[in-house]
């Protein structure tokens, strides 16, 4: 997904975290490509503490193992100047505790890029395997490259159906590198919670990020 900077609602299908995992990753074939990990316990801390509101304990219990992952991706620039991206990607996990439920998760995504703009939809349904319903999220976005700066509107909804919350996020954005591997943004978010708990925010954010 095309995101600007500051969007706080979580679109990506990727509950492992950094946790130890064997990870099998094909070639791109024809633009194709499919992979797959196991994960045979959850480190502490990786998992959203807003996602799948059946678990109990919070983020610091993940008390998942035996997670698979599995995902396929699409990308091939084409003749008229375009980029296609696609991927879709599973997720199935085991309870670890007595306290927690089986966990599927199902995220899909769309991205097209085209001389200085990208777009971009992301989907995400999550829930324990026996419950009717969990947490979902949707989202859009669309950037702009301006010489060194990036910039980006993007929207994101999100809904726990299990504890009736609620959440919209709007976020319009820039950001651009400022050294070797570290990116300065700045972004104006709008952000709306209903259910158990209520707020309405409009704010301002400056961040720093480095890659290693």
């Amino acid at each position: 997904l095309s995101r600007a900077p500051g969007s706080p609602i979580v679109l990506d299908n990727a509950l492992s975290g950094q946790s130890a995992k064997v990870s099998l990753l094909s070639p791109r074939l024809i633009g194709f490509r499919l992979g797959a990990s196991f994960t045979p316990a959850l480190e502490k801390d990786l998992l959203d503490p807003v996602r799948f509101s059946e678990r109990a304990g919070g983020p610091s219990d993940p008390g998942y193992e035996n997670m698979l992952e599995l995902a396929g991706s699409f990308s091939r620039r084409f003749s008229a100047g375009y980029r296609l991206s696609l991927s879709l990607t599973q997720t199935s996990a085991q309870a670890g505790s007595p306290n927690r439920r089986d966990l599927e998760s199902t995220g899909w995504g769309m991205r097209i890029e085209w001389a200085d703009w990208t777009i971009g939809v992301s989907s995400l349904e999550g829930k324990a395997s026996d419950a009717a319903a969990g947490y979902s999220s949707n989202g859009a976005g669309i950037t702009r490259q301006i010489n060194a700066w990036t910039a980006g509107l993007s929207w994101a909804e999100m809904a726990d159906r299990p504890i009736n919350l609620k959440r919209q996020s709007v976020a319009l954005g820039v950001s651009r590198p400022i050294a070797d591997a570290l990116d300065l943004s700045i972004g104006l978010t709008w952000d709306d919670v209903s259910g158990p708990v209520m707020h309405e925010a409009l704010g301002l954010r400056v961040a720093m990020s480095a890659a290693f």
